[in-house]
């Protein structure tokens, strides 16, 4: 081709072309949605929590737990009564067993999550800002405060999100309401219908985490706050 040296091709850049690269540059470096600043204190707060893992210490508690059973169970939740009942009227129908145990094993892979870059946005609109750097797993974002312009109407609101990255030292059982896969354990209590014929029941349809150490001495948290489907 004229215009181009040996060994080279000229490359039409279309309008679209420009779009996608753009997106992917901006995947790359973090961002997505609405751009945010990093914040720096909350960041170095929570990166200082995590001591970092001793890779050597993990594989030795693996080995452990495969040839002796240390650290092979964390311990079991007992249901108090039993984990479903069917309402009708007055009457409590007890479903299941009485006083039904859930084991806490060790997973053959760690799922555990830590928390890790935060970010501070101000959005316009409905749509909030979600983010998720490389190696994030997750995000979750919140509003710290809103604000509505009165001679347009617009609202805008301040946003915190924080990201979320595996941890390789933990385990994480969650327990819910509802039958899904993101529910290792499930416990729904007393279940009934609502005007609109929706099965409702007292326990939240993700009710709460437990996040157990793969080290010793295997320490246990809980952790109860509106969790979703991620």
């Amino acid at each position: 081709m004229e215009g181009t040296t040996q060994g080279q091709e000229e490359i039409e850049l279309r309008r679209e072309h420009a779009v996608l690269l753009y997106a992917a540059m901006g995947s790359l470096m973090g961002r997505f949605g609405v751009p945010m600043q990093v914040d720096r204190v909350s960041t170095a707060a929570a990166r200082a929590a995590f001591q970092g893992v001793d890779e050597e210490q993990l594989r030795a508690a693996d080995t452990r737990a495969q040839e002796t059973g240390e650290g092979s169970t964390y311990g079991q939740l007992i249901v108090l009564g039993y984990r479903e009942y069917r309402v009708e009227g007055s009457t409590w129908i007890p479903v299941g067993h009485r006083n039904e145990k859930f084991l806490l094993k060790r997973r053959d892979k760690p799922n555990g999550i830590r928390k890790d870059q935060v970010h501070l946005s101000m959005v316009e609109g409905k749509q909030g800002a979600r983010l998720r750097s490389a190696m994030a797993s997750h995000s979750v974002t919140m509003n710290l405060s809103s604000s509505r312009d009165q001679a347009t109407g617009l609202v805008t609101r301040k946003q915190v999100t924080i990201e979320y990255v595996p941890d390789p030292s933990t385990d994480m059982f969650q327990i819910g309401r509802m039958v899904v896969p993101q529910n290792d354990f499930v416990v729904r209590g007393p279940l009934h219908m609502d005007v609109n014929g929706v099965l409702c029941g007292p326990v939240s349809r993700y009710a709460c985490r437990i996040v157990c150490s793969r080290l010793p001495p295997y320490e246990a948290r809980l952790f109860a706050a509106a969790f979703n489907n991620d």
